[in-house]
């Protein structure tokens, strides 16, 4: 069965690495767009290229 919205966290709960995938997936460009837009009022590309990876 495919991982999808409905059904990743019963996958979770059932120890299902996929499911986590499926999490990054959907809110890495969320999370790295966020922490991009704080520490870019820092001014610092290193910080920046440290935090996001």
């Amino acid at each position: 069965m495919k991982i999808n919205e409905t059904n990743y966290i019963e996958k979770l709960k059932k120890g299902d690495e996929k499911a986590l995938d499926y999490i990054v997936d959907q809110h890495l460009p969320l999370v790295k767009g966020t922490v991009r837009k704080i520490l870019m009022q820092f001014n610092d590309s290193g910080l920046i290229e440290k935090s996001l990876f």
